[in-house]
């Protein structure tokens, strides 16, 4: 599953959890999953309970913190069998494992700026490298095509509120919005941001995080 329908450490208790990806999410799942043994097992126990968490990265963090020694880091995941048997791209197997969580990060999507459309049209205002295609979008959602959208937001002010370009500071970007989102959503009362199907988030006309 992809990580956007994580929702609680507990959900995985005594189970074995692949975490795809070491960036701020899947950091973050892996830190709360193996802190459920915390002061209650010894790494790599076999005790009924235990809840062992695989982390598949390209480089693993070089910090040590108390949940470390509980979280097992692997190299990049190639493929998976159909028995469920996760191969890993030195060709190393992993099996058993109970929960695939995918943390490979979210697309920015802004329908509402189109590189047609100024500011956007000015190099100095497009934060987002790539655009809305038709094909992506149907449904009563063509309008959204030609909008801004990419992994991540580039030409913002160092505290990734307003454009850097835009000297009056006159235009509070959506990133703003993103941080508040990414907070509210990891407390689970998420103002939504993200395009999920799940009735338990709300979907709103707001870029996507």
């Amino acid at each position: 599953m992809h990580s956007i329908y994580y929702l609680r450490p507990a959900d995985y208790i005594s189970r074995t959890v692949l975490v795809v990806g070491s960036f701020a999410s899947g950091s973050d799942l892996a830190r709360q999953l193996a802190s459920l043994n915390l002061d209650k097992y010894e790494p790599n126990s076999d005790k009924e309970g235990y809840t062992k968490v695989y982390v598949s990265c390209s480089t693993p963090p070089d910090t040590i913190d108390p949940w470390t020694p509980y979280i097992t880091y692997l190299p990049l995941m190639d493929h998976i069998q159909e028995d469920g048997t996760i191969v890993l791209q030195d060709q190393r197997t992993v099996k058993r494992v109970d929960t695939i969580i995918f943390a490979t990060g979210y697309n920015f999507s802004l329908p509402f700026c189109k590189f047609t459309d100024y500011p956007w049209s000015d190099p100095e205002y497009q934060v987002l490298g790539g655009a809305i295609h038709s094909e992506e979008r149907e449904g009563g959602r063509e309008g959204e095509v030609g909008g801004m959208k990419g992994l991540s937001m580039d030409k913002l002010d160092q505290v990734m509120l307003f454009l850097e370009a835009d000297q009056g500071k006159s235009i509070a970007f959506p990133a703003l919005r993103e941080c508040f989102n990414r907070y509210a959503c990891s407390n689970r009362h998420c103002p939504s941001g993200r395009e999920v199907a799940d009735e338990r988030i709300p979907n709103r006309p707001f870029p996507t995080c």
